[in-house]
């Protein structure tokens, strides 16, 4: 039987007292604890290779309903140095929707896209989504909405400039028809962008059988990989009919798959 004296015991206390009020610290950023200070210290748990660790302290920044670009890049960082392509991925498409423009980010969504198996599957851009991408960069729904925008205000500025200053007419006439077919490819975009909001998931597993009907032995129509993404069309139960970047459709789980 082990006997402690008095300033063992303390000693033990003391270090319960300081092991207890780290884990508090750790579990949830306080009222009074700057998120930006809890934000760095998970990225020094991520600089150190504790991945799980940084990976629980954002998500409980997540928890306290902080969102944001960084945030989510660099969750996406830490899934991919643990090898999840898919919530890597998954959480590289959320950083895009606060920072499109981040060149880091489109790098890196680049080479997590390029690991996909049968990445020739992918899902491709329509035309005027290409072409317009061009020209505006990739620009957030917030960033298109001002774009247009001003699109739209310029294009009303040189139909007033028109009508008074004869002399330029035709010329005006033309920059007014491209800013008008600039701004119709951009509608097309937003409203493409729009359309989709909360119905984009990526695939979370490694291998994904899309079945006809849903339930589990219906026949396979198709395969989706780890990282893909799709769009969910209907949800049946724990089922969700989707449609892949080939217009095929088809069910899986709804448990392979996370909503962007």
């Amino acid at each position: 039987m082990i006997i402690l004296n008095k300033a063992q015991i303390i000693r033990i206390m003391i270090a319960l007292l300081f092991l207890c009020l780290d884990q508090i610290s750790y579990a949830e950023p306080s009222k009074s604890q700057n998120p930006d200070d809890f934000f760095l210290k998970a990225s020094r748990e991520y600089e150190m290779g504790h991945y799980d660790d940084a990976i629980a302290r954002y998500q409980l920044l997540l928890q306290q309903g902080i969102e944001s670009g960084p945030l989510f890049y660099n969750l996406g960082n830490c899934f991919f140095k643990k090898g999840q392509l898919g919530k890597a991925i998954l959480h590289y498409e959320r950083a895009g929707k606060f920072i499109p423009l981040d060149s880091d980010l489109r790098a890196n969504i680049q080479y997590a896209t390029s690991l996909i198996r049968g990445a020739s599957s992918r899902e491709t851009m329509a035309w005027h989504e290409k072409t317009f991408e061009r020209v505006s960069g990739g620009l957030s729904i917030n960033g298109l909405i001002f774009f247009l925008s001003m699109l739209y205000t310029l294009s009303m500025v040189l139909l007033i400039a028109k009508i008074y200053l004869v002399e330029v007419r035709k010329y005006l006439f033309a920059a007014i028809a491209i800013l008008m077919a600039f701004f119709f490819l951009g509608s097309l975009s937003l409203y493409g962008e729009v359309s989709t909001m909360g119905k984009e998931a990526i695939i979370l597993i490694d291998q994904a059988d899309v079945r006809y009907e849903p339930f589990e032995r219906a026949p396979v129509n198709f395969t989706l990989y780890e990282g893909m993404k799709i769009r969910m069309l209907r949800v049946k139960g724990d089922w969700v009919k989707i449609s892949a970047s080939n217009q095929k459709a088809g069910w899986v789980q709804a448990s392979t798959i996370e909503v962007i």
